[in-house]
């Protein structure tokens, strides 16, 4: 993962710790990212790409925020 998006990592976890919720839109993408107590999975991210829709879902926050980031920098760096 390319050096900027570690700051863009810490901005999603501390945002979804303080009110659950993370919006990103970057390269024409967004990722919005909800903090969902009580199911399988505690964080589920919808990853919405021009004629597509992710979804990446887990228990831990860290992970989901990276993943999400990852799918939308392959998108970049293959489509743009």
């Amino acid at each position: 993962m390319p050096n900027e998006n570690f700051g863009l990592v810490d901005q999603g976890l501390k945002q979804l710790q303080a009110t659950g919720t993370w919006v990103l839109e970057r390269h024409g993408c967004r990722i919005v990212i909800n903090e969902m107590p009580g199911g399988d999975y505690r964080y589920v991210a919808k990853v919405s790409l021009p004629g597509e829709t992710d979804s990446i879902k887990g228990k831990d926050a860290s992970e989901v925020v990276q993943k999400a980031l990852m799918r939308v920098e392959i998108y970049g760096a293959t489509k743009l």
